[in-house]
């Protein structure tokens, strides 16, 4: 996919650090693949989310507080939650479980002061979840690289087997 070169730099290195290793763990886990991508505003955050997921859904808080019937409304697809800390805790399990148990991805994005949620959140998973964990370069890290040039690899990535 070609990215569009007018993306603030910010972005298009958390882009190019990370797409390619978040679609290989899409790709080698088939079953209730979950990854969480935190980082500051203006990161790249929704970015990724819209080039790994292109035709999930976005729901938004409201319908999660508004629904009963989460595990109906969100089976069968792929499913993004943008901003975590605007949603529900409970009802994000059920919707993940939900989105697994149909065979579909969920991918969460969140702050940075989102991570004890995000940490809470796949603690409640079941015993066999694979999670990934991304965790974006920030403005300041690459105020500091772009400073001597040298890549100091400020975006991490983790898979955790729950």
């Amino acid at each position: 996919m070609n990215l569009d070169k007018n993306l603030p730099a910010l972005v298009m290195k958390n882009v190019e650090d990370n797409m390619g290793v978040i679609t290989k763990y899409l790709k080698q886990t088939e079953d209730n693949a979950l990854v969480f991508i935190i980082g500051e505003t203006g990161s790249g955050k929704s970015c990724l989310a819209e080039l790994e997921f292109p035709d999930a859904l976005y729901p938004a808080a409201q319908q999660f507080e508004e629904c009963d019937h989460i595990s109906e409304m969100f089976t069968g697809f792929d499913v993004v939650i943008d901003d975590i800390f605007r949603f529900d805790a409970d009802k994000v399990l059920e919707c993940i479980l939900a989105v697994h148990a149909s065979g579909h991805k969920v991918l969460v994005t969140g702050q940075p002061s989102d991570h004890e949620l995000c940490i809470g959140l796949m603690s409640r998973l079941p015993v066999g979840y694979r999670t990934m964990y991304v965790t974006l370069m920030g403005h300041q890290d690459l105020q500091e690289m772009s400073g001597d040039g040298k890549d100091k690899g400020n975006s991490e990535t983790k898979t955790v087997l729950h």
